[in-house]
């Protein structure tokens, strides 16, 4: 009997991710027309392009929404849903909540909640999706890069 086992062999390093050649793509619409959460979402959008894992591109009409409203009594609130190989969902950020909050914060908060909808869950160590360092970052670390790349490489 005859056994065969997968090899490879990589000279030097192996190549950065693509920024080009996102794992996965989302169509979104921002649907709030309050400037400061506006301008969260896009620089949200931004933070998690700039991974080169996932490719969120503004349209109208998308599966995934992103807004105002109320979020359960939280600043924020993020799910996502399966139907099929069609990803839904959205994201909702309490605007009477954090109306005095600063760019940064909504920033942080826009970035973790589109991380629900991409979906990442909570977590306990140094990330975006930790609720603790909201106050301390914007953007992905790279922990949510990880677990992107364990979520969607296949």
């Amino acid at each position: 009997m005859k056994y065969y086992v997968a090899s490879a062999f990589i000279n030097g390093n192996p190549p950065e991710i693509d920024q080009n050649n996102p794992f996965v793509s989302y169509q979104v619409t921002i649907t709030t027309n309050i400037p400061a959460l506006r301008q969260a979402y896009e620089k949200a959008i931004r933070n998690w392009n700039n991974t080169g894992i996932v490719l969120l591109t503004p349209s109208q009409n998308a599966p995934i929404t992103l807004g105002e409203g109320y979020a359960r009594g939280y600043d924020g609130f993020g799910w996502w849903q399966s139907n099929g190989s069609r990803v839904t969902g959205g994201t909702v950020i309490q605007w009477n909540r954090v109306s005095n909050r600063n760019a940064a914060y909504l920033e942080a908060l826009a970035t973790h909640e589109i991380g629900h909808v991409i979906r990442l869950n909570h977590r306990s160590d140094y990330s975006i999706m930790n609720n603790s360092w909201l106050t301390r970052i914007t953007g992905p670390t790279q922990n949510d890069i990880n677990e992107l790349r364990n979520i969607y490489s296949r």
